[in-house]
């Protein structure tokens, strides 16, 4: 069974993906898929805003895209904010056997789509569609992809379920002003953990790019 990892940036978040992202790719995963957007930017955090709507929207489009041209094997979203600690194919491909979607912990109940594990399959097909027609550029009826997907998932029979916390994201990033918060955050990332997610980081790509920095070095014995 073949695992395609795929991503997507902005110009915003250049820096990030040359810098601390494709470095860090496991080799089992290369070559990866990548999107680049240079003509619609993000700014980290502000994920209320009309473009990140549009560019929720560009992601739906290329996940359905990808898990329509890999019936039979398994695709893997991911953000770019996402440090790499080591090599997880084989783990997915061994917990992705019971499922047709794994999702992040946001550790409120819900699924984060910043890291998603699909089997690819017409029942997946079928669902990220409902996805497409339910969140679009003109109905807008869901803030972006994600609050769509905790919503409509559970009125399908979509097999879907959390990864571990080995798969870590943590929302609970505090303001870069308060230090001692922030390495407390970092410190909450199990050492066994295979990656990072880096989500809700405010005040830009710089404050995001240092605290991903910070993860790095905090964990650089960990990282194979």
């Amino acid at each position: 069974m073949e695992v395609k990892l795929i991503t997507y940036y902005t110009e915003s978040y250049k820096r990030i993906f040359n810098e601390l992202f494709i470095k860090r790719i496991p080799p089992s995963f290369e070559p990866i898929v990548v999107d680049y957007v240079p003509d619609i930017n993000s700014v980290p955090g502000f994920v209320m805003s009309d473009t990140f709507k549009t560019l929720s929207f560009r992601r739906v489009e290329l996940i359905y895209n990808h898990i329509k041209s890999n019936m039979g094997n398994v695709v893997i979203f991911c953000d770019v904010d996402i440090v790499f600690f080591k090599d997880f194919k084989e783990d997915v491909l061994e917990r992705i056997k019971d499922y047709d979607i794994l999702f992040q912990d946001n550790t409120n109940g819900t699924y984060n789509c910043g890291f998603m594990v699909f089997m690819c399959s017409e029942k997946t097909l079928k669902f990220w569609e409902m996805i497409m027609n339910s969140y679009n550029e003109n109905k807008n009826e869901y803030i972006n992809e994600q609050f769509a997907v905790n919503e409509l998932i559970h009125t399908t029979d979509i097999k879907h379920g959390f990864l571990p916390e080995t798969y870590h994201a943590n929302p609970h990033w505090c303001n870069p002003n308060n230090s001692g918060d922030v390495y407390r955050t970092i410190n909450s990332i199990p050492q066994n953990a295979f990656l990072s997610h880096c989500i809700a980081i405010e005040n830009g790509e710089e404050n995001k790019h240092k605290i991903m920095s910070e993860i790095i070095e905090k964990f650089k014995n960990n990282i194979e």
